[in-house]
């Protein structure tokens, strides 16, 4: 009966050791994925912050040639409305000379 008691302790305490290798072998690939968890997590914290980056200079720059572009629209216009008055004047000078010419004659 004594060797029995034995027998069957010492199959329990290498079945204990067995389950104790295995929760540390748990634990090791726990950890291990744990790491390269933290390591992605703090990867794409990074591109993140890359990317609000270029997404802020990206709409810097395009804010920057939208002013640019109202003010080449503006300066057109203003352009525009300078040659109008200038062909209206040149339309009634013509007009002016044609009058004369026609009093004249």
């Amino acid at each position: 009966l004594d060797e029995r008691i034995r027998l069957r302790d010492h199959a329990l305490r290498a079945r204990e050791e067995e389950m104790n290798e295995r929760l540390r072998q748990r634990e090791g690939i726990e950890a291990q994925l744990e790491g390269a968890l933290l390591k992605l997590e703090s990867e794409r914290i990074d591109m993140q912050r890359k990317l609000g980056e270029k997404l802020g200079s990206a709409e810097r720059a395009r804010h920057s040639e939208a002013e640019r572009a109202r003010t080449l629209r503006d300066a057109l216009h203003a352009r525009d409305a300078e040659l109008h008055a200038v062909i209206e004047e040149l339309t009634n000078a013509k007009q002016q000379l044609e009058a004369e010419r026609v009093q004249a004659a």
